[in-house]
């Protein structure tokens, strides 16, 4: 049985399965391998309701300074999007020997409820003391620490997760081909391990103190026809050429590779140790090699000297075969990775000198040395000078693959013996006391390569192996010098806080442990951060402007989405919430099963309802009403495909007028993509089908209605 074949098995028995979280939406790098998205959780905050005064009253007179108020960005709150619960609780302040009413106001989003907190905080700043409203659960920082709190999420800890839907609707992978596997779950069967016993029987130990980073590391072999003596070929001339890939696959502490994989031009003499994949010639070689990242998305990649020499012949070899762009789309976890190779040059390959594309672009020079009279400067465009002394800098330049975090091995080590007068891979391997390189001088590769090449040789496919051999080997004694001498290992503890640190005294080991990774990817990532915005302008486009354009965008799309729901309710009144509604969506009808989203929906909202998370309903009734809902997704599909576009222009509209308002936040109207500037306001397309709408939307209440009083 294969071990695709076995995942597949425990998916579909509905088993639950452990999740260790490695990142919140909001900081996530895009490199995960899985997604679980949590669902069900409800976004409110609470008002105490005053002593002698009656709840109806006192919720007319919320509403109405939420109705009138606006928030310090001049923001407004639609009350048909709020609802209002009535429950009752200890207020913190003060000892109270009974529980308290408070108006719980539920909101759809967060920005909506941050904006609701705002106006009353604004109406508080403005009344005398004993006028101010109280409130309560109404935190305004990360949202999604709060609702940690509440429902005791673990952020940085083992959980739980059951009845889930695996990759429901969409599968995440036509998202990020480098996230295959989604996991949806309604936040109630989620929960966190607090007694690891039980699981040490079902799971081995291992599993939940091994790390399981992936690495990669990776060797080339080159040729040039015109024969260089000692020289290496250099990929700008058009007589060389890659012909050899090897990679070996480790997880970050194991010296027994996962896997050793060979790419190579021409036949070679199968090994049981490796997978051999033969591709015919340069182009095919460079694309299987994207085909490998894509597959195995490492989490580190090690070379040595690679970015020396293997990233820049690469990069510029891809550029020249016009395949980058190819190879960069399939390798990279962004999945809104979409940049030609002019911009992937630009922002992805750390050693460019001047403009992208022209003959000078990829000239440099791997050694920086320095006199007592400062630096030479290197016009590199964003190459990394890795400091090796006082009087020696590494040039380092490779291609920056969101998902991925690239170590030389070559200067790390330089880094831990900076007065060592050798460099070698054969002398660091040496010094550690670990086996040799294979021996293999440059004029006795070549000549097996071009024997292999031209077929002049018999025995080209044994010495094709001489040379694969070679390869794989020095690949592999990477991961063996890192693991020897605990680079990763003492380089994370490099930048955990120090002992003494507030951070380190924290009792909750989720919390302790969760503030330490935050502190040492802040310290880690502060060096490139400046960089880039010390350096990096393009078309008139600081990388600050970047970041605030994507700011901007998020606040853009929340303004459509309220200036859609307000088009909408003046044209079919309550029956806009069919389209942005709580349980009900225009997305749903656009999916390929949406009677199966609607059912699924359906019971989700008749459970909250009946507060029975436990509800079910028998065969007949589901399929009377699947049958009922299944009358009107054929009916609605034109108009909803009309709504769409409109709502993608609104979106358009928005992004615009932010250009329009703050040029020099964000960059003016002339950076955005030409087919995305809507300088009007979109018309909302007629509904002809407003029966169909006005029907299904009271299908829903009927039947809500019987199935919900059928349980009590």
């Amino acid at each position: 049985m294969t071990k695709q074949s076995s995942l597949s098995e425990f998916l579909s028995s509905d088993a639950p399965a452990l999740f260790h979280p490695e990142a919140e939406k909001e900081k996530t790098s895009l490199g995960q391998k899985a997604v679980v998205a949590i669902t069900g959780i409800k976004v409110f905050f609470d008002i105490r309701v005053p002593s002698n005064t009656s709840i109806p009253k006192f919720w007319s007179k919320v509403k109405g300074i939420l109705a009138t108020g606006k928030d310090n960005e001049g923001k407004t709150v639609n009350m048909n999007l709020i609802q209002m619960e009535c429950i009752k609780a200890y207020p913190i302040r003060g000892y109270h020997a009974e529980k308290k009413p408070y108006l719980r106001i539920v909101t759809p989003n967060k920005d909506l409820r941050f904006t609701a907190l705002d106006i009353i905080s604004s109406y508080n700043s403005k009344v005398d003391p004993e006028c101010k409203i109280e409130t309560a659960s109404d935190d305004t920082g990360t949202y999604y620490r709060k609702v940690a709190r509440e429902y005791r999420i673990p952020l940085s800890g083992w959980g739980l997760i059951s009845d889930y839907r695996y990759n429901f609707s969409a599968p995440y992978y036509a998202k990020s081909h480098h996230c295959p596997h989604a996991f949806y779950v309604y936040i109630d069967n989620f929960r966190p391990i607090d007694n690891f016993e039980l699981l040490y029987k079902i799971y081995p130990s291992s599993l939940f103190t091994h790390d399981r980073a992936l690495i990669l590391t990776w060797d080339i072999e080159t040729y040039d026809s015109r024969g260089l003596g000692n020289k290496v070929p250099e990929a700008k001339n058009d007589t060389s050429q890659v012909f050899t890939i090897c990679m070996t696959l480790h997880w970050k502490d194991d010296l027994i590779p996962l896997e050793r994989i060979c790419l190579v031009n021409v036949e070679t003499k199968p090994d049981p140790r490796w997978i051999t994949i033969i591709c015919g010639n340069q182009t095919n070689l460079l694309k299987a090699f994207a085909l490998c990242w894509k597959s195995f998305a490492p989490d580190i990649q090690l070379g040595f000297n690679d970015s020396g020499y293997d990233w820049p012949f690469i990069v510029e070899k891809a550029t020249k075969l016009n395949v980058l762009k190819w190879m960069v789309q399939r390798m990279s976890a962004n999945l809104h990775k979409k940049a030609d190779a002019k911009s992937i040059l630009t922002w992805n390959y750390f050693g460019g000198r001047g403009e992208p594309l022209t003959n000078s672009f990829f000239q440099r020079s791997q050694w920086v040395k320095k006199t007592d009279n400062g630096p030479k400067k290197i016009l590199g465009r964003n190459s990394i000078n890795v400091k090796i002394n006082p009087t020696l800098d590494f040039e380092s330049s490779f291609l920056k693959l969101p998902g991925c975090v690239p170590i030389d091995v070559h200067a790390s080590f330089m880094q831990l013996n900076p007065r060592s007068e050798k460099t070698s891979l054969k002398f660091f391997l040496e010094k550690c006391g670990l086996d040799g390189k294979a021996d293999m001088p440059m004029s006795k590769l070549w000549k097996y390569y071009s024997e292999a090449r031209d077929g002049t040789s018999n025995s080209s496919v044994k010495n094709m192996h001489e040379i694969v051999n070679y390869c794989v080997i020095d690949a592999l004694r990477c991961q063996e010098l890192m693991v020897k001498s605990n680079v990763i290992n003492d380089y994370r503890e490099k930048y955990e806080p120090e002992p003494s640190s507030r951070i380190m005294r924290i009792e909750d080991p989720d919390e302790k442990y969760k503030q330490i990774d935050d502190y040492a990817q802040n310290k880690a990532k502060s060096w490139l951060e400046g960089f880039v915005k010390e350096n990096i302008i393009v078309n008139g486009v600081t990388s600050k402007m970047m970041e605030s354009c994507g700011i901007a965008y998020k606040r853009a799309y929340r303004t459509a989405v309220k200036k859609a729901q307000e088009m909408l309710y003046q044209k079919i009144g309550y029956l806009y919430e069919i389209f942005h509604g709580e349980w009900l969506s225009y997305e749903i009808f656009m999916v390929s099963n949406p009677i199966e989203v609607l059912w699924e929906k359906f019971m989700k909202c008749a459970r909250k309802i009946s507060k029975d998370k436990n509800l079910s309903v028998d065969d007949e009734m589901k399929e009377k009403i699947c049958s009922d809902f299944a009358r009107y997704p054929s009916e609605l599909v034109k108009y909803i495909e009309e709504y769409n576009l409109f709502f993608h222009k609104l979106v358009y509209y928005m992004c615009y007028k932010e250009h329009v308002s703050i040029p020099e936040e964000i960059g003016p109207v002339s950076s955005m993509r030409k087919n995305e500037i809507i300088a009007n306001l979109p018309a909302l397309p007629y509904i002809s089908e407003i029966g169909a709408l006005d029907e299904i939307s009271n299908l829903w209440y009927f039947h809500l209605e019987d199935v919900t009083e059928s349980t009590y």
